[in-house]
């Protein structure tokens, strides 16, 4: 069974035929994350074949290598794959005997014929990496945590709650995804000569705590305006106007503000983050309004305090717009390029391809 394209294919062959350092596999790229971390550590010189199980759902222009081989969903805590086919496997270890590295992301492992991929003799003197991103490691950090532990040497969350839920990680850092800004054009003008416009179209409603954010906007109707989305939706599915990435980033360009995350618990776990949206919505030219609870440990990674306008609940929601709504429209000019510089210097591929570097080294 031919389980990925010929192009594909032919970017394996021809990368297996020189130098390749590192293979990254997954199920799910969430927010085409590692992808861009491929692309950032090929900036640095690392040559790398990401191979994924799933096309993303907001439709990225450019992703991993997606495969459709058969597999099997054998966990969800971590995400366990088993896959059965002889090529597809053999293809992987083609891919093994070059690499010095393995990148476990989202938290996912590959068993080949139920053998973890860890397992295998061809594997010993290799470097395991694991990324833990999201609500995988956030619902069972112990259970996940643990299991990688035995066998990945570094550990790479992508957002501060996930920090220090396992004492058990190997090497654990802090790296935030990062943003290509070759594919945003920044527009920093106001869209309206009266009012300024405020905007809220999340990737997904439950997580961004969308009920909140619309319920504070509806308080200032008179002296805003709010073009954004109008109520929470439960699922991917049901926000069909958020189902392509090209589409959304678009949306930024109608807008002055943009409120991005107010939401401190996900399932009870302890939550609170500004995620891959805050940043393109910077990047677009947006002044941002969004939570980070964790902002402390942020400091202690990054090593400066985000221009961010935080806002943890409604009363502080509420008490950001009003401060924006009293500033002069120069000063809410300055603000937009304090968080447009501060995501040049923390946030670029290029500065997250530095950090992974030193990472990766360590």
């Amino acid at each position: 069974m031919n389980t990925i394209n010929p192009a594909a294919q032919n970017f394996i062959k021809a990368r297996l035929q020189g130098k390749c350092d590192i293979l990254m596999l997954t199920a799910n790229d969430w927010s085409n994350t590692c992808y861009r971390f491929m692309k950032c550590l090929e900036m640095q010189k690392y040559n790398c074949i990401f191979i994924k199980l799933y096309k993303h759902i907001f439709n990225y222009p450019e992703q991993g290598i997606i495969t459709n081989v058969k597999h099997t969903l054998v966990s969800k805590y971590p995400v366990v794959i088993n896959i059965e086919d002889d090529n597809f496997i053999k293809l992987i270890f083609e891919i093994v005997k070059k690499v010095k590295y393995i990148w476990c992301h989202a938290s996912t492992i590959f068993l080949f014929k139920n053998i973890p991929i860890f397992h295998f003799d061809i594997m010993k003197d290799k470097i395991f990496i694991v990324t833990h991103g999201g609500t995988t490691y956030r619902e069972h950090p112990q259970l996940v945590g643990n299991i990688f532990s035995k066998f990945a040497s570094k550990t790479l969350v992508q957002c501060p709650d996930l920090l220090d839920l396992n004492k058990s990680n190997k090497q654990e850092e802090l790296i935030y995804y990062p943003i290509d800004l070759n594919v945003f054009t920044p527009n920093f003008s106001f869209k309206n000569k009266d009012k300024l416009v405020f905007g809220h179209n999340p990737s997904t409603s439950k997580t961004k705590g969308s009920s909140v954010i619309i319920e504070t906007m509806k308080l200032f109707k008179n002296q805003l305006i709010y073009i954004g989305q109008q109520k929470e939706y439960s699922s991917h599915a049901t926000e069909k106007e958020r189902t392509d990435w090209k589409t959304q980033i678009l949306k930024y360009k109608k807008y002055d503000i943009y409120i991005e995350t107010i939401n401190p618990h996900i399932n009870n776990k302890p939550y609170g983050e500004w995620g891959n949206t805050c940043l393109e919505a910077i990047a677009s030219g947006c002044l941002v309004i969004t939570n980070s609870i964790h902002i402390n440990k942020y400091i202690k990674w990054y090593q400066n305090v985000p221009p961010l306008f935080i806002a943890n609940n409604k009363q502080e929601l509420i008490h950001q717009i009003q401060k924006i709504l009293s500033m002069s429209r120069d000063n809410i000019l300055i603000e937009k390029y304090k968080q447009y510089e501060w995501l040049k210097k923390y946030h670029s591929m290029e500065k997250c391809s530095e950090r992974l570097v030193k990472f990766i080294k360590k």
